[in-house]
């Protein structure tokens, strides 16, 4: 999304979120779904994420963002912390139908967030400590870290030797 959250105006900053979230998210799905079965947590290095932990990892990050657009918090102020939390809950993610169902309810809960974000909060302050950013920053997260993660993936795939680009054609 190239327009900054002050380009637009607030029904726009929302389409253009959203539209970004679901194209990521179409992203995601394809090139996950061409991980084979027998790879599915196999990871380059032990402190490397496998294909299986980055999906959990975006279903995860939706939610806890989600959260955060409606107005709750999360327990954690820095990205240490930040770190440790996520990995408890990937962990408990560990078949290719829980990461695309918990991922896929986590995109339909993060268009509800974006949605009902009042227009005069766009620039109000979410999160605590490190992770504190205005709201406008994490209406627009989805797009960037689902792309960066389907990379990921992208490239697990090029280490077993799927060297095709896997992206959506719709």
């Amino acid at each position: 999304m190239s327009a900054t959250a002050t380009d637009v105006s607030h029904q726009q900053l929302i389409d253009l979120c959203v539209a970004d979230l679901r194209s990521s998210q179409a992203r995601v799905l394809e090139t996950f779904k061409f991980i084979p079965d027998d790879k599915l947590t196999w990871s380059p290095a032990p402190q490397a994420k496998s294909g299986l932990r980055l999906m959990a990892h975006l279903a995860v990050s939706n939610s806890g963002i989600s959260q955060l657009l409606e107005g709750g918090s999360l327990p954690i102020s820095n990205f240490e912390e930040l770190e440790r939390f996520v990995e408890e809950q990937e962990r408990q993610i560990t078949t290719r139908e829980q990461a695309v169902e918990a991922f896929n309810q986590s995109c339909d809960a993060y268009e509800r967030a974006i949605r009902q974000v009042p227009e005069g909060d766009r620039d109000k302050l979410l999160g605590v400590g490190e992770l504190q950013a205005p709201a406008s920053f994490y209406m627009r997260l989805a797009g960037v870290h689902h792309h960066s993660h389907a990379s990921q993936i992208d490239y697990l795939q090029t280490c077993w030797g799927d060297l095709i680009p896997h992206f959506p054609h719709s």
